[in-house]
């Protein structure tokens, strides 16, 4: 049983499959998705209504020019007949991933603000039980204040080094969408 409670995180991970990793991993693409869809729906409102030949000329080009504004990596350089008339599939689907990547890289920064105010409080409350712990009664014997002390570190350590390790995925998450938001651009060019 004393092993049982000892391993529950890795056994729970067992039994349903899922690591904090991947869980972490998750929230982020939720939250991505999220950050992610209105831009997008701006995006196919605008080409949308661009393409849509049913439509005046005038408002098509007011959506041109609503379009190269506020897209302006993916369309400015195209021409306005082009928008009217030509195949920008290409353009949409790069514009689209980018707007997903840039809002999957905020998602990843904003989780790991959260992991670094979690450590910070974390190390405040490890502070404030260690100056607890040193303000005890003077009689108090000098081995069990020191048992005391490594208790306390003990505990925090575990919970402390959970956090170090979700920073790093998120840091590393973070370079990912970085690598591949400029590889989007790239490859869009």
């Amino acid at each position: 049983l004393g092993l049982l409670v000892a391993n529950w995180e890795k056994e729970s991970e067992t039994l349903t499959g899922v690591t904090a990793k991947q869980k972490l991993l998750s929230d982020i693409n939720k939250k991505a998705n999220e950050g992610a869809s209105e831009d997008i729906a701006r995006l196919r409102v605008l080409t949308g209504t661009v393409q849509d030949n049913s439509l005046s000329i005038d408002k098509r080009r007011k959506a041109v020019t609503m379009l190269k504004d506020e897209f302006p990596t993916y369309f400015k350089n195209l021409s306005e007949e082009k928008l009217l008339h030509g195949d920008i599939t290409k353009e949409i689907k790069a514009t689209t991933n980018a707007l997903y990547q840039k809002a999957k890289a905020q998602a990843v920064q904003e989780q790991l603000k959260e992991s670094i105010k979690a450590e910070l409080n974390l190390l405040q409350k490890f502070k404030e039980n260690k100056e607890k712990l040193e303000k005890k009664d003077k009689d108090f014997l000098d081995n069990i204040k020191e048992s005391a002390f490594k208790d306390n570190e003990r505990i925090y350590a575990k919970e402390y080094i959970e956090l170090k390790k979700q920073q790093d995925f998120l840091l590393k998450q973070s370079i990912k969408s970085f690598e591949d938001g400029e590889l989007l651009i790239s490859e869009s060019k």
